[in-house]
């Protein structure tokens, strides 16, 4: 009877522990709240999010705020009810989705504001260093034409925590040339904004010097150009898209910006289960960038005297095409997640 009962606990212990071992191993339920889910930026942003989804072994779903703030208090309010283990979100606007923010971290939900600097006790910021990159840019571009002339950026929409840290590095930057005349032209996150806005510029400054992207609006900006006459303007690109590569590497954009949406949408995913399980992380962790420009380019950048890292195209190639070596199980770590200085 006692060796009967010893095999009974045993046995309970061995379920106790097999049912422990069940639950650390259940998949935890993430949802990601989009801006969109038709811009080539994002649909390739969710293209990471899922690869770190298989990798993390998450169930992830995908909303669409469908450019509306509105829509995404909306969503984060409905998807509170239902329990999930993590939320990021992509906010329209920094202050206006703070309610949402509160909704969530009242419910005990860990949230990520994805490339957004959100200040609450509620959320964590995914953010990428832009006042600082877009300064870099701004720095090499008017050195590059001498201190003096033209430069317009293209920024994404006013209210915008990420459009208006680039404009804050631009403008900034550019106050300390006194003899280049600046332009902002604020496309709306669209690239078919972005290409009317500097197609019209052009018409009205043909001699414009250069223009730099603080959008994935590249393509759409060097047709423009091309359509007035003026395939001798200097671009600079933004967020190293898969298809900008080959435009660094032959000098069609003088440069471009280590990120990658894929790149991003992993991370951010991998940010949400390190939160759902528990670890304790600064609020505010930075995305690592780089300038980006071929072998030419990038000589000339370091001959200006900056402190700025460049990396080469194939570099860039390795490092987006590899998420699990930076943001994988293994190989997470927030400590790098520092700002640029």
């Amino acid at each position: 009877m006692k060796r009967l009962l010893t095999l009974l606990l045993v046995a309970i212990v061995a379920l106790g522990a097999c049912s422990c071992a069940f639950a650390e191993e259940d998949p935890l339920d993430v949802v990601f709240v989009c801006i969109d889910m038709q811009g080539a930026f994002w649909v390739k942003m969710m293209e990471g999010a899922e690869v770190a989804a298989e990798d993390y072994g998450v169930n992830l779903q995908f909303r669409s705020g469908e450019g509306s703030l509105e829509k995404q208090i909306s969503i984060i309010e409905n998807i509170v009810l239902q329990e999930v283990d993590a939320i990021i979100v992509d906010p329209l606007d920094r202050e206006g989705i703070k309610p949402a923010l509160q909704v969530a971290g009242e419910a005990g939900i860990p949230i990520i504001t994805c490339g957004n600097e959100v200040d609450t006790e509620w959320n964590h910021c995914a953010i990428y260093n832009d006042v600082y990159d877009v300064g870099c840019i701004t720095n090499i571009v008017c050195s590059l034409i001498g201190g003096e002339g033209k430069v317009a950026c293209v920024v994404g929409a006013p209210g915008s925590a990420v459009s208006d840290a680039r404009q804050k590095g631009f403008e900034d930057t550019v106050a300390n040339y006194p003899d280049i005349e600046a332009f902002v032209l604020p496309a709306n996150w669209d690239a078919t904004v972005a290409q009317q806005l500097v197609t019209d510029l052009l018409a009205a400054e043909p001699d414009m010097d250069a223009i730099i992207c603080a959008d994935s609006v590249a393509y759409q900006v060097t047709e423009a150009a091309e359509a007035a006459g003026r395939s001798d303007l200097l671009i600079t690109a933004f967020t190293s898209m898969d298809e900008n590569l080959p435009y660094v590497e032959d000098g069609t954009y003088f440069l471009d910006l280590l990120m990658g949406p894929q790149r991003i949408g992993y991370w951010n995913v991998a940010i949400a289960v390190q939160l759902a399980r528990g670890a304790e992380l600064d609020q505010k962790l930075y995305l690592h960038t780089a300038i980006i420009a071929n072998e030419e380019n990038a000589e000339r950048i370091r001959a200006l005297g900056f402190d700025y890292e460049v990396i080469t195209v194939d570099e860039a190639r390795t490092i987006l095409s590899d998420f699990k070596s930076e943001f994988g199980p293994d190989t997470f770590n927030a400590e790098e997640m520092k700002p640029a200085v």
